[in-house]
């Protein structure tokens, strides 16, 4: 037979044989060994990503930048004496520490420490009414004023401070007073307090004082440098709604003299003696009992010796004279006069 018709006749036999279709049934075999294959998980080596540390990096550098700039824009953005009741509280120590430094400017360490004879005649108010007077122009200034201060923020016109302040206030004579405060502030956010070096210029004199405090306390304390040995402070704090002025004199650190100046309100003010020389309690009121005509009201109790009232009233015939009478309960009155001056930072 030849080739070609031995290769057809091969063809045509396995036409001729059915050969059976195993493909489904491999399908369904190779199934079954997948599933049950174990799975392996291939993990990855840990790489050093230097892109996200960089990010990150970054990120902490910007929000510190942030953070410091902030810091430093608010440390020159906030005024403190802005805050009104802060304000005023500062005004009000201020004018209390300067009237006792101008009461005193004369006045020599001896003087101030004179012990006085065991006489009950001392503890009478006449012996005190000189110490009261040092105190008359805060008190009146509270009693004159009972809404806030006319405060006026101005450009410092002097290169050594940054602030300055004018205010104004009204007196016994219903005349308007005004006052210059220039001061630099120091702020540390950290510890959160600040310290103010502060130039209070009057009519007449000009004082230096320091004021330190801690931020968001409402208490504060102003110092005044007599000398190297001798200075004035004054404490100011607010507790139980009382407002609460602490004026000391001191001598190398020691306290030779302290009195307390405490209201709820304007219109009635307190004042006590808790060391020193001067003895007492007063409460200052105003007194508006004669037409066209102001005035002070004190009533006073010194220990159980002493106690009365006194009427301080501006002279209808020289507005630069103040009467001081003096009206005890158990003693005649006695009327003192004298000229603002004299117990007074207002030299007119």
């Amino acid at each position: 037979m030849k080739n070609k018709e031995i290769i057809q006749m091969i063809k045509n036999k396995a036409q001729e044989k059915e050969v059976p279709n195993v493909l489904n049934e491999l399908k369904e075999k190779l199934n079954v060994e997948v599933l049950n294959q174990p799975e392996i998980i291939v993990e990855s080596k840990p790489r050093f990503n230097l892109k996200a540390l960089y990010a990150s990096f970054t990120f902490v550098l910007a929000l510190s930048i942030v953070l410091v700039i902030s810091l430093l824009y608010q440390s020159s953005s906030i005024n403190l004496l802005e805050d009104s009741d802060y304000g005023d509280h500062v005004i009000l120590s201020a004018i209390s520490t300067t009237e006792i430094i101008s009461s005193n400017e004369t006045l020599s360490l001896e003087t101030s420490l004179v012990l006085v004879d065991d006489n009950p005649e001392d503890d009478y108010v006449e012996n005190q009414i000189d110490d009261v007077l040092k105190y008359s122009e805060m008190i009146e200034t509270l009693l004159m004023n009972q809404e806030a201060f006319n405060k006026t923020y101005l450009k410092s016109d002097k290169e050594q401070y940054e602030y300055m302040m004018r205010f104004s206030f009204y007196d016994l004579n219903a005349d308007q007073i005004t006052y210059t405060l220039y001061y630099n502030q120091t702020i540390d956010h950290e510890n959160q307090t600040y310290v103010l070096e502060t130039e209070l210029v009057t009519q007449n004199e000009t004082y230096l004082l320091d004021i330190e405090g801690e931020l968001d306390a409402q208490a504060f304390m102003m110092t005044y440098h007599i000398n190297q040995q001798e200075q004035i402070t004054t404490t100011y704090q607010l507790g139980d709604m009382i407002n609460e002025f602490i004026v000391r004199r001191l001598n190398q650190n020691e306290i030779i003299q302290e009195s307390k100046i405490t209201y709820n309100n304007k219109d009635r003010i307190n004042l006590s003696f808790t060391r020193g020389q001067a003895k007492g309690n007063y409460e200052f009121t105003l007194d508006q009992t004669l037409p066209n005509q102001r005035g002070m009201n004190i009533r006073y109790q010194i220990n159980s010796i002493d106690e009365g009232s006194i009427l301080i009233k501006v002279d209808e015939e020289n507005r630069e004279q103040f009467i001081i009478e003096i009206r005890p309960d158990h003693r005649p009155t006695s009327i003192i006069e004298k000229r603002k001056t004299l117990w007074s930072t207002k030299k007119r």
